[in-house]
């Protein structure tokens, strides 16, 4: 995506490369995204519709190139664009819930919140995108990231991810991991995990330390009140970006993953019943939704 960002801020050059060598620009997109694990706007969908005849005619070899060249530029813009942050958040009090937990990294001598997280049996459960990562802890029981003198603090022994992990339009599928301890977690009850909910218009609660709304990342956990929206709205939502809804997923209505927000848990009527994943961003469409996978259908225990 790096390159496509790069390629799409010369615009000139790019129409000028359409006109007068389309057929070699086609030809480089195609291996390009061959290559590429990532879909594009369904771009790599459609250019495998594209016959090795078409591609040599340079009127087809052009419409081609620019309609793909677009589409590319869009999915960069989506992506770089600036997210909403966890806008509207309030801070929680000391051991409400201390089965949110926090994925840490030792960068350059700083234990740093990657991504969150929610307590099992011996286990914390985040997204599958968050792993792997070097030099790696779990913390619970800690509401504050500054203090974590009286958190439980444990070491990753074993490692379970779906294997059908994949990236999903600007997004991923079966998004979820199971980073297992030799102990426990948590110090305290663990809560209720729940099966995916199909539910428009039920309200709901997420929590995490992603950043806030200021671009700042607080210490404090931080919960939230959204509302869910049906798998098929969800589906009609993101269908233009490549994607596709399962079974395992919960749709918020809303932008409400960002950066440090991947695995966190949202909560319905005393269920966890998923981890945050990926979000389409305030830029990809006009109508914003946030997308949670539930750990209770891949593991047990």
């Amino acid at each position: 995506m790096a390159l496509v960002n790069r390629i799409c801020k010369h615009p000139i050059l790019l129409l000028l490369g359409i006109y007068e060598y389309p057929i070699t620009l086609l030809h480089t997109i195609k291996n390009f995204l061959k290559y590429s694990e990532t879909e594009v706007f369904g771009v790599k969908k459609y250019i495998q519709t594209i016959y090795t005849d078409d591609i040599q005619n340079s009127r087809t070899a052009r419409m081609s190139t620019l309609y793909i060249v677009v589409l590319m530029c869009l999915s960069a813009a989506c992506q770089a664009a600036p997210q909403k942050r966890f806008s509207g958040g309030t801070n929680v009090t000391a051991d409400d819930f201390p089965w949110v937990g926090s994925l840490q990294q030792n960068i350059s001598g700083t234990w740093t919140h990657i991504c969150g997280m929610v307590a099992g049996t011996n286990v914390g459960t985040t997204a599958a995108q968050c792993y792997p990562v070097s030099d790696y802890r779990l913390v619970f029981d800690a509401y504050d990231l500054s203090d974590t003198s009286q958190a439980t603090i444990t070491t990753i022994s074993t490692v379970l991810r779906d294997s059908r992990f994949t990236t999903n339009g600007p997004g991923f599928a079966y998004d979820n991991i199971e980073l297992r301890t030799s102990s426990a977690v948590t110090a305290y009850a663990l809560p209720t995990i729940g099966l995916a909910v199909d539910h428009a218009g039920l309200q709901c609660d997420i929590f995490g330390w992603g950043k806030l709304a200021d671009g700042t990342f607080g210490t404090i956990l931080q919960t939230r009140n959204v509302t869910l929206i049906s798998r098929a709205d969800c589906q009609a939502r993101v269908s233009s970006l490549g994607a596709n809804i399962t079974s395992f997923d919960t749709c918020v209505d809303g932008d409400v993953i960002s950066e440090g927000d991947a695995g966190n848990p949202l909560r319905c009527n005393g269920d966890i019943v998923g981890v945050a994943s990926w979000s389409t961003g305030n830029s990809c469409t006009d109508s914003p939704v946030s997308v949670f996978t539930a750990s209770i259908n891949f593991f047990v225990g």
